[in-house]
């Protein structure tokens, strides 16, 4: 019930905030500051209400909702300076009530994570003030989103590139498709190698993806039609690249990965739930030698537990792990 809780939490800011825009040019600055000191009372009493019930405050909602009731009132400077004013005090009063899946907030200041992270900004929020890492690679600065946000945007632009001159040049589109099995091959390995790069790079390059997947689509049927025998091969390579694709084993696969050798534990801890069972069901298809392996898991998750991390959410990820076991 906490999701509903924190949407009420978030209906009151609205209300709050849509109440104040109409008394904005009426009342003095000092009225409007005893006026919202009232109505910082109720958004107290709502965001605490969420932390004692397990809810938690959805940063970028929150903004939203301050971003476009600002937006509405361009021409009353005193209001919009009114309003970043109150977002400043609640972020600073619910610093702690701040999600770090959310955001990255220092000194008053935030930066929202960006709904689509490159390989360097993702591992940043994985690190930032999480008990599965060591304590000094839990803190990071707003120098570091910029450097990571600088790199991903470098990759992604040459990916986005090199994705639209496969087109350009003609050399894999869909009416020219070569009709042979041997350039097919090639053709495929092409295609399957850079979106295993593009899982690598991360970032809003989805319509690249896209692209690089209709093509893989139709290599495919044409080889199939070419070697109906070599079907089974096809699929076998093709499931094989499917895995590899997987953001966190391209990520840690990278020649300049920002993720530490001794960081490989902690970062699968904290990727999804179907990524943890993936790697668990290959841990225990390549046993013995596969690392990491159930008991790695275990020990690290005990050493966060005693940190502070969540029972529950250990209990879920060893469920993960075990999975279809």
């Amino acid at each position: 019930m906490s999701w509903v809780i924190l949407v009420l939490v978030l209906i009151v800011i609205g209300y709050v905030i849509y109440n104040r825009s109409k008394v904005s040019s009426h009342y003095s600055p000092e009225k409007i500051k005893e006026l919202t000191a009232e109505q910082m009372k109720t958004i107290d009493k709502e965001i605490k209400r969420v932390s004692q019930q397990g809810g938690r405050l959805s940063t970028p909602l929150l903004l939203k909702n301050f971003e476009e009731s600002k937006a509405e009132h361009r021409g009353d400077q005193r209001f919009i300076a009114v309003i970043d004013n109150t977002k400043k005090e609640i972020m600073k009063k619910y610093d702690s009530y701040i999600h770090p899946e959310d955001a990255f907030y220092e000194n008053g200041e935030m930066i929202i994570w960006n709904e689509y992270p490159g390989c360097f900004e993702r591992h940043l929020q994985r690190r930032y003030k999480n008990v599965l890492f060591p304590p000094e690679r839990r803190h990071i600065s707003k120098k570091d989103i910029e450097e990571a946000r600088g790199k991903d945007k470098i990759d992604e632009d040459i990916f986005i590139k090199a994705v639209k001159n496969l087109g350009a040049e003609g050399e894999l589109s869909e009416e020219k498709i070569p009709l042979s099995t041997v350039k097919d091959s090639t053709a495929l390995q092409k295609v399957q190698a850079m979106l295993v790069q593009g899982a690598s790079i991360g970032g809003n390059i989805q319509d690249a993806i896209l692209v690089l997947e209709n093509l893989e689509k139709k290599l495919i049927e044409y080889m199939s039609k070419l070697a109906p025998d070599a079907k089974e091969l096809l699929e076998q390579a093709t499931s094989l690249s499917i895995v590899e694709r997987n953001q966190y084993m391209a990520q840690s696969k990278r020649k300049d990965t920002p993720i530490l050798k001794e960081e490989e534990v902690p970062t699968l801890l904290s990727e999804d739930l179907a990524t943890i069972a993936g790697m668990g069901l290959a841990s225990r298809s390549f046993a013995p030698n596969f690392r990491p392996n159930e008991a790695d898991i275990k020990k690290h998750l005990d050493d966060a537990i005693s940190q502070g991390f969540s029972k529950d959410r250990a209990r879920e990820i060893i469920d993960a792990w075990n999975y279809n076991r």
